[in-house]
């Protein structure tokens, strides 16, 4: 598909859009990793120390805790994190990458994506940046509005079958330096 200035779909971008997810995605089954891994990964190398717990990981991620404990406990096993000591407060424990995880990063499927975005010039790059910073908050907007929709229809259902409601919502996302 070639994208002319005039006349550009909305739905057409969001097809190409998808497409470059699809493709990214599918790349990061590498290494003995999972998309979700290499996104711990990275998160991990780049957050910084107050954010490496798996709660932090979980907000950025949109996650559950309980999934986001799987991704890391997996990368543990694997030996490309490694648990350093907490900040003090109860169980807690920082999250660290291991000489391994450092090393598997330099292959890292999404250096593909990251050439490709380094070949546009500076003022697409920063367009293409503001561009996806809006959709990210307008997807995380209409995620947090749709899990409000259904704690409210959980509760409802909690209430007339006597059952709570047990689902975890996702959280919305932060940035990995805490942002």
């Amino acid at each position: 598909m070639t994208v002319r200035r005039s006349g550009v779909s909305a739905s057409a971008v969001a097809e190409l859009l998808e497409q470059v997810v699809r493709i990214a995605h599918s790349r990061s089954f590498a290494a003995g990793l999972n998309p979700a891994q290499w996104t711990a990964l990275r998160y991990f190398a780049q957050a910084n120390e107050s954010s490496r717990t798996v709660s932090a990981f979980a907000r950025y991620h949109a996650s559950s805790r309980g999934t986001a404990s799987q991704t890391i406990s997996a990368l543990v096993r694997k030996g490309y994190l490694a648990r350093g000591p907490g900040s003090g407060r109860g169980l807690s424990h920082r999250l660290l990458v291991t000489p391994t995880g450092d090393a598997l990063l330099e292959d890292d499927p999404v250096l593909h994506l990251v050439t490709g975005i380094e070949s546009l010039p500076t003022d697409r790059k920063y367009v293409l940046a503001e561009t996806l910073e809006s959709l990210v908050g307008h997807m995380f907007a209409h995620q947090r509005a749709d899990d409000d929709r259904a704690t409210v229809a959980d509760a409802e259902d909690a209430e007339e079958t006597g059952v709570a409601a047990t689902a975890a919502r996702p959280a919305a996302g932060v940035s990995p330096a805490g942002g």
